[in-house]
């Protein structure tokens, strides 16, 4: 049986094949033959193809000018995102009260979108810390899950106490760490979180989405490799809607910043959800312009 999975890019077409995978499929892309062809006749490297280098990420920013010349398109400009007018946050409503309950008292810190070996910038951030606040959960939801066995081993190598949802459940009351490794849960987590940091952010790969979290109250922390989300990461950091971070001390400095400062962490938090609000009327406005 041949099942074909299409979308634009970013749309989640790896993570819906790793979901057949897990269950016995072989996952394979038309694109890469295509790409290993380009890459050979032009000389171009794999990796730019593939997107995952900082100028391809780049690329991904700028407004084609050979195409806007051609279909003769002048004044071409970026307006915004049209992931702001993305606004869902369906969660089930059982699961969140189950879990809000066994976490009423937890300080809930969420890596999202979590890349190989960012773990270990989260561990590094509890270490530091732990001795301030003896009530600290670390989620990590992995992008790609079937790499959870290198989270767990991590996880162990660092002597650390974590659950993981596919197994334990919400048998988490008495640990450290959890790994969220089951689909269509982000906004539940999102919703259950005081603090949000962004995967990728921390690898040369880029950042993923930071929008994502528009409709909870959660703080936004990202690393500093937010190069494919450029634009959106300026206004953030112009309106005060979130925290840049170096590294592991870094971040773990800016958490204890928010969390002990009730104020700092409400006033950043509507910041964000008001820069969505405003970025999103902008794209609204100019979408009216278009009949579909």
């Amino acid at each position: 049986m041949l099942i074909g999975i299409t979308g634009f890019i970013g749309s989640g077409k790896d993570t819906v094949a790793n979901m057949f995978v897990e269950r016995g499929c072989s996952h394979d892309s038309f694109a890469s033959p295509v790409k290993d062809v380009c890459a050979s006749i032009f000389g171009w490297p794999r990796d730019m193809l593939e997107g995952d280098t900082v100028e391809s990420r780049d690329f991904r920013e700028i407004p084609d000018m050979f195409w806007t010349k051609k279909l003769g398109v002048p004044n071409v400009r970026l307006i915004s995102n049209l992931k702001f007018i993305n606004s869902s946050n369906e969660i089930d409503k059982n699961e969140y009260l189950s879990l809000k309950k066994v976490l009423s008292k937890k300080l809930v810190i969420t890596l999202f979108s979590s890349h190989e070996k960012e773990e270990l910038v989260l561990i590094d951030c509890y270490n530091n810390l732990k001795n301030k606040f003896t009530n600290l959960l670390f989620i990590i939801i992995p992008r790609h899950v079937h790499k959870k066995k290198q989270i767990m081993l991590n996880l162990k190598n660092h002597n650390i106490n974590f659950a993981v949802r596919s197994k334990d459940k919400n048998d988490i009351k008495d640990k450290t760490f959890y790994i969220a490794d089951t689909y269509g849960e982000l906004n539940l987590f999102f919703k259950l979180s005081h603090a949000a940091v962004v995967g990728g952010s921390f690898k040369k790969i880029g950042g993923h989405n930071p929008i994502e979290i528009s409709n909870y109250d959660c703080v936004l922390f990202f690393g500093p490799e937010m190069f494919n989300f450029t634009q959106i990461k300026e206004i953030i950091l112009k309106k005060k809607a979130g925290f840049e971070v170096n590294n592991h001390e870094d971040l773990a400095k800016k958490i204890i910043l928010t969390l002990n400062n009730k104020k700092l962490k409400k006033q950043t938090i509507n910041n964000f959800k008001n820069l969505c609000k405003e970025e999103a009327f902008k794209v609204k406005k100019v979408l009216k312009n278009f009949s579909i």
